[in-house]
């Protein structure tokens, strides 16, 4: 919970905030995202569904909901490394050069393996991108781990990959700055690099 209060301000003070894992719900809930001011499922397309940082923070403080979110309207954009950092903590080297190129707010997810990436939108379309990384196979195996698919119970290969968006989407935020990262700045010439490759 403390490590909220590390989330830059200037995102706090966005009303873009959604809360996520209802108390007493299911696996189904665990990332659905709420408005706290009613208790009702939100939705990233309907601004009367979010709330304001603190609001969400209140509900997650008062074991209402496991977690806070910001929904992502087009002046940021963010960068979502799954499933890079390996069982002893070691950050896959493509991942770690992304994270140096862009430079801005970064911070662990809540798997604990991978990151999220936070910076200004930059002058030209984002959209939705996504990757997977080329690596080898002796790599490949180091950051593939296996989770419980919850809806269908089965197991299922979750590979590193990386996911460009600016819009229609809301990502769960923890506030665990990663080295230290902890604004959001401009960066378009890398991020236009991260985009396009």
């Amino acid at each position: 919970m403390r490590a909220l209060r590390n989330i830059p301000e200037e995102l706090k003070a966005v009303p873009h905030w959604v809360t996520r894992g209802i108390s007493g719900g299911g696996a189904a809930d665990r990332k659905k995202p709420y408005n706290p001011n009613t208790n009702a499922p939100a939705r990233v397309n309907n601004p009367n569904t979010w709330a304001t940082f603190e609001a969400c923070e209140k509900a997650v403080r008062r074991a209402r909901y496991s977690g806070l979110g910001f929904v992502f309207t087009g002046d940021y954009l963010v960068i979502d490394l799954d499933n890079v950092i390996d069982a002893r903590g070691n950050v896959l080297r493509d991942a770690a050069r992304i994270i140096e190129a862009v430079d801005s707010y970064t911070e662990k997810s809540l798997s604990g393996r991978g990151f999220h990436i936070i910076a200004h939108k930059p002058p030209f379309e984002i959209g939705v991108n996504r990757a997977s990384f080329a690596l080898d196979e002796a790599t490949l195996a180091r950051f593939t781990r296996e989770e419980l698919d919850r809806a269908t119970g089965e197991l299922r290969e979750k590979r590193p990959g990386i996911e460009v968006y600016d819009s229609g989407r809301y990502m769960a935020l923890t506030g665990d700055v990663y080295q230290g990262r902890g604004t959001v700045k401009d960066a378009p010439e890398a991020l236009e690099r991260v985009y396009s490759a």
